[in-house]
């Protein structure tokens, strides 16, 4: 079940939402056709829905201002994750069988999917806070940068707003290098050194620092905004 691994909390006037990328996961994505299960980075249909109806609740409460959304896996990844997450370079064909019946939207589908409930329906959700690559990057996703495969034959979704996608898995574990993507151009601050990432939330908007905990050196600093 998803209890204790898809949840929200509010701390003051900022609301977070914990989602699961990994639910049903099955790690041979080949094979899923045959034995069923979620590939790494698909976000299924219930976690979708409740994800949709959780941020409707905190767009409606007056009392908080900003909405962060964190999973494990990037929704843009840069570095040791370009093969899968939500991307899988490039192909659509990812998706998650139950039962033996495929999921209508494949990988790029669903997080086209996702991403419209974050930027176009509503409007506190700041930043998407993620993990699994072994370095430390941030990005301003907005509807300029590149975010489809060449070949793509399917509908292509427009972002009304900016959000930002910060991932920090530069925790310790061995670094990633950095890839090309469609999107490196808009990849900003990537770092392979121990990261420690703190948000400074005040009236007049959120000031984002990045330490190395080992150093103490202030490395990197920007606002969401």
């Amino acid at each position: 079940p998803y209890k204790e691994n898809a949840y929200h909390y509010r701390y003051d006037h900022v609301a977070v939402v914990v989602l699961n990328s990994d639910y049903f996961y099955a790690p041979s994505t080949s094979q899923i056709p045959l034995t069923g299960g979620n590939p790494h980075g698909y976000i299924m249909d219930n976690q979708l829905r409740w994800l949709d109806e959780t941020l409707d609740v905190y767009e409606n409460d007056p009392t908080i201002d900003h909405v962060f959304v964190t999973q494990h896996t990037p929704a843009f990844p840069n570095g040791g994750h370009v093969d899968d997450d939500m991307w899988y370079n490039g192909s659509n064909q990812a998706r998650p069988y139950a039962a033996g019946q495929p999921a209508e939207e494949g990988i790029i589908e669903r997080r086209d999917a996702y991403l419209d409930i974050l930027v176009n329906q509503h409007q506190k959700v700041r930043a998407i806070l993620t993990g699994d690559e072994h370095n430390f990057n941030y990005m301003r996703i907005d509807d300029e940068m590149p975010r489809y495969p060449e070949q793509w034959d399917k509908e292509k979704l427009t972002l009304k707003r900016p959000i930002f996608q910060i991932n920090n898995g530069a925790a310790g574990a061995p670094y990633y290098a950095q890839e090309p993507t469609p999107w490196s151009s808009y990849c900003q601050g990537f770092s392979t050194q121990n990261a420690l990432v703190l948000f400074e939330v005040s009236d007049k908007g959120i000031l984002v620092k990045v330490y190395n905990p080992d150093t103490l050196e202030l490395f990197e600093q920007f606002e969401l905004k």
